[in-house]
């Protein structure tokens, strides 16, 4: 999966050696920008990827692609919206910088799991939210929300799944000043329910 303002995914069925001509997936006029992606133990295929206006104000989407036919078509669903991001005071840092960048992981059992970050208010601190399905990606459970210390900004998820449940998530949080980050480690062992 990648983005050249649209959303792309191109699939390869000899390792890398060639590739499909790439699918674009969107139809909306938004920025994309790819996230995370797993193969299910059933062969579907998922992706990840959030959207921006192209002006990269207002309110941030969160999208999930899925194919069943080895990446010849893919569907496409909104899956959260999260307000503006907070803004990076670093110089030269750009508008979108802190807007969420979704990851994706599937467990031994093809449960998967959605981590992205948002704030709750329009340019407020980012929380670092949690969803997964049961379904190869077509509903999802509500948002959960991971909690961390007020007023701090989350960003920047990671995750893995392995065995039946078990995932690893790792994230960055600021201490409140936005110039000092701290890496953090989350793990459920029972597919989300707790950490």
């Amino acid at each position: 999966a990648f983005n050249h303002s649209d959303s792309y995914i191109a699939a390869s069925h000899d390792a890398g050696t060639t590739w499909n001509t790439p699918v674009k997936t969107n139809t909306d006029g938004r920025y994309y920008f790819a996230g995370g992606g797993a193969v299910l133990p059933n062969g579907n295929a998922v992706f990840t990827s959030s959207s921006f206006t192209q002006s990269s104000t207002g309110d941030v989407f969160v999208h999930v692609m899925r194919s069943s036919n080895g990446g010849a078509s893919w569907t496409q669903t909104q899956v959260a919206t999260t307000p503006e991001q907070p803004d990076c005071l670093a110089a030269g840092c750009p508008i979108d910088y802190y807007g969420t960048i979704p990851a994706l992981a599937v467990d031994a059992q093809g449960t998967l799991m959605l981590a992205y970050t948002g704030p709750t208010v329009a340019k407020g601190p980012q929380r670092i939210w949690v969803r997964t399905s049961t379904n190869s990606g077509a509903s999802w459970s509500a948002p959960v929300d991971l909690g961390g210390v007020a007023g701090s900004n989350s960003n920047f998820a990671a995750l893995a799944g392995t065995a039946s449940g078990d995932f690893r998530l790792f994230y960055m949080q600021d201490t409140g000043s936005g110039d000092t980050w701290n890496t953090l480690f989350r793990r459920s062992t029972n597919g989300g329910a707790t950490w």
